[in-house]
């Protein structure tokens, strides 16, 4: 922007998002953006032609209410567009393209995008064809989500950047992540943890068994809440008799566990536990 090249800028990003990339372009950068306003935004006076440099919700611009839309795809040609949380444009084989994936495939399509850049944390989410599809999206030229994954797999070079978090730095070059030490340790349950383990696993069980013998929707509705218990567990050994699920493990003092720097003593070595355990909780 500071050589010219690019002009008019429209970055797309969740809608609690948009605030805080107004203030990092302004704070980091000296970039003033405005943020897109619905209520400013009419046929007569279309926002999107008014500014160069517009930040917008895409959960909000994805819905064409009061041609909104419209306006936004005849407005004049973006130079950049940048998308954030960009894996929210979901193009699935069975289920189709999101809303949010045919916004930025009109823009595209009605030649309104110079360049793009997307960011995101989860770029392939399990799926090839919802990742080379999002590809596809950014570098048609390189990638399509009916070619064969192998044949494209030498060219994530030339479209991805992958940063490592321990790499990030603030502006005076600070890491701002440190790497964890990891170190590993065999732990054993007490005679009340094996007790309350036996409990919950056997509650778990029951409760399976019985969500089997419901309908469909108060089936799933057991299951949500065994999956709540299996949660508190994991979490504290405190929480499931305090919440009235199961009484408390004989020889298990009902006050509140001694609390520790990092959470409580027996949470801790509950989770420590589970995770040598072949029955852990998942």
């Amino acid at each position: 922007m500071t050589r010219g090249q690019v002009k008019r800028v429209l970055v797309l990003c969740p809608a609690s998002l948009v605030t805080q990339w107004q203030e990092r372009l302004f704070e980091m950068f000296d970039l003033r953006f405005f943020t897109y306003q619905p209520q400013e935004d009419s046929a007569k006076l279309p926002f999107f032609s008014r500014f160069d440099h517009v930040i917008a919700s895409i959960h909000t611009l994805r819905m064409d209410h009061k041609g909104r839309r419209e306006r936004l795809l005849e407005a004049p040609p973006w130079d950049l567009v940048v998308v954030d949380e960009a894996h929210h444009l979901n193009r699935d084989e069975e289920l189709g393209a999101t809303q949010s994936f045919g916004l930025v495939q009109d823009l595209c399509q009605a030649d309104r995008v110079e360049s793009m850049l997307f960011f995101t944390g989860t770029p392939h989410r399990g799926k090839n064809f919802n990742f080379f599809a999002l590809l596809e999206l950014l570098r048609p030229d390189l990638f399509s989500a009916s070619r064969p994954v192998f044949a494209q797999l030498p060219l994530l070079g030339q479209a991805m950047i992958r940063n490592n978090k321990y790499s990030v730095t603030n502006l005076k070059g600070e890491k701002l992540f440190q790497e964890p030490l990891v170190r590993q340790e065999t732990y054993r349950f007490s005679p009340a943890e094996a007790e309350f383990y036996d409990r919950v696993s056997d509650f778990i069980q029951r409760g399976l068994a019985y969500s089997r013998t419901l309908d469909q929707t108060r089936g799933q509705a057991v299951q949500l809440v065994l999956v709540a218990i299996q949660k508190l567990a994991s979490s504290s050994v405190a929480a499931v008799p305090r919440n009235g699920v199961l009484p408390w493990p004989s020889g298990w003092r009902k006050r509140g566990p001694s609390r520790t720097r990092g959470g409580t003593r027996n949470s801790r070595r509950w989770r420590r536990n589970s995770s040598t355990c072949p029955g852990r909780f998942h």
